[in-house]
């Protein structure tokens, strides 16, 4: 199941704790629940954001949809298209367009497994550049490509695109790291700005599918060349079940957030519900946040999603909440200090930025496993 969805529960909910917090206690009274240095976690949690801020890395992501070989199917690249991530929204309907979009792909996958081998041979050792005339990338004559991969250049964007003249940041190398069991897509992303290059990205990603089940797994770090965050990622499912783990590490920043998510349907050829259980966990420090949530989804039209939910700061309640398709209604355990309001908020707004660059690291792969 798609993390994306996500992002409009933590951001809707924030707000509204926030709101809440700022106006009055409106649960059962004063718990233990509190950060003993809000502006220290705020500063933890940018910290952890900063490698997926660089040029090279947001170049990467936004071009990834591009990194498309000779033989990839058009097909393949609309059905990603569908499924890229939005913004942050405090509407809570995208939950439910979100949930229909992964369930699409996840359809489509267990339909029409991708092609097993992960190059085409005539495209092995080849650098790839931008042709703004046709809006895409094109071989050329560069060497420097893995012999077991190929090579994509990396520019700075303007509106999403490579701006034009190009002016060429680094390259994406994607190598073919299969072993006798398991194939395995590399990718490194590499910065070529400074006086030397140097690497911002190294992960690997492994798929399979089959008409009856698929799984994928991605394994790595990104790093601003100071900072680096160090990922691990499941997902997989069959006709009616999907699920997704998902762990991130920032040692120097004594950082660790895990997030798993259990989506199922009621049926494997006409479902009409879907229920979700997600387990969301940030520990910073000595300070550990942790969020549940259960969620119903009507999957035939009106589309409506009840759910409910909880919030912890080192293992005190500090809200819980329904919601239905007219909006959410909370229940406060304690008030929040306005430092603790926003630090959660900044909790809850770095961890969906987190989910998405990361879920953003998948795209490639699906042209090639």
């Amino acid at each position: 199941m798609s993390i994306v969805r996500k992002q409009s529960w933590f951001v809707a909910c924030c707000v509204a704790l926030g709101v809440a917090a700022c106006g009055g206690d409106k649960g059962t009274g004063p718990s233990k629940g509190t950060f003993s240095n809000p502006a220290n976690t705020k500063a933890q949690l940018e910290a952890v954001a900063a490698p997926f801020a660089t040029p090279a890395f947001e170049s990467f992501a936004g071009l990834s949809l591009y990194f498309v070989p000779p033989a990839a199917s058009p097909a393949v690249a609309t059905l990603i298209q569908a499924t890229l991530p939005r913004g942050p929204t405090a509407d809570a309907q995208p939950y439910t367009k979100s949930v229909l979009r992964a369930r699409a792909l996840a359809k489509a996958l267990l339909a029409n497994p991708i092609v097993a081998s992960i190059f085409p041979s005539t495209a092995l050792g080849k650098t790839y550049v931008w042709d703004p005339s046709s809006g895409g990338y094109v071989a050329s004559s560069r060497t420097g490509a893995p012999s077991n991969g190929i090579r994509f250049i990396i520019y700075t964007l303007s509106n999403g695109l490579p701006a034009v003249p190009l002016n060429a940041i680094g390259y994406v190398d994607f190598t073919d790291r299969s072993t006798a069991s398991s194939t395995i897509l590399g990718v490194t992303l590499v910065a070529t700005t400074g006086t030397s290059a140097v690497t911002y990205a190294d992960y690997t990603v492994s798929m399979s599918f089959s008409t009856t089940s698929f799984s994928a797994a991605l394994a790595g770090y990104v790093s601003d060349a100071t900072r680096r965050v160090d990922f691990s990622l499941a997902f997989g499912g069959t006709g009616t079940t999907y699920s997704f783990d998902f762990t991130a590490d920032m040692a120097s920043s004594g950082v660790h957030v895990a997030f798993s998510d259990t989506y199922t349907e009621d049926s494997p050829t006409a479902p009409t519900t879907a229920t979700s259980d997600g387990t969301f966990s940030i520990a910073i420090g000595q300070e550990t946040l942790v969020w549940k949530d259960h969620y119903t989804v009507l999957l035939q039209s009106p589309y409506t999603t009840t759910g409910t939910g909880e919030l912890r700061l080192n293992g005190e309640l500090i809200a819980s909440w329904q919601s239905d398709q007219s909006g959410a209604t909370t229940t406060y355990a304690k008030q929040l200090t306005s430092a603790e309001q926003d630090a959660i908020t900044q909790v809850f707004l770095a961890a969906t930025d987190l989910f998405v660059a990361v879920n953003e690291l998948f795209y490639p792969a699906f042209f090639y496993l």
